[in-house]
């Protein structure tokens, strides 16, 4: 039994017991989900993000290697600013956003080498 079936069976009262986590919970994953799907599903070259995320290679044009912060994290911001603009418009939240979106990205091996690949076509796409 999954465990999504398991808490099928919750009582009402403990789905509303902690609403400020429930909800957040819920945002962040819509929010990893779609970063996933982006990297999965659009061509680097029709990505209407392309210019925001180069202007993040321009300014660090000189690291090589992808890192967590700044560079996902600023990549991230970027594609908040264009996806979810509730939150990419507020940049402490932006901020916040970014790096909890970013942290399980950086540590999956396979999301985690899309990433690679693309910053490298970001220096690329901003020399």
């Amino acid at each position: 039994m999954s465990a999504k079936s398991q808490s099928s069976g919750t009582s009402h009262s403990r789905d509303h017991a902690s609403d400020s986590g429930a909800s957040e919970m819920p945002l962040l994953d819509a929010i990893v989900n779609q970063t996933v799907a982006a990297l999965d599903e659009q061509s680097f070259a029709s990505m209407v993000d392309l210019p925001r995320l180069v202007d993040v290679a321009r300014r660090h044009h000189a690291c090589d290697a992808l890192s967590f912060d700044p560079i996902l994290i600023e990549l991230i911001e970027a594609l908040l600013q264009t996806h979810v603009p509730q939150v990419g418009e507020r940049a402490e939240l932006r901020t916040k956003v970014a790096s909890a979106v970013a942290r399980p990205l950086f540590d999956n091996p396979l999301s985690r080498g899309r990433l690679e690949l693309l910053w490298s076509q970001l220096l690329d796409k901003a020399q």
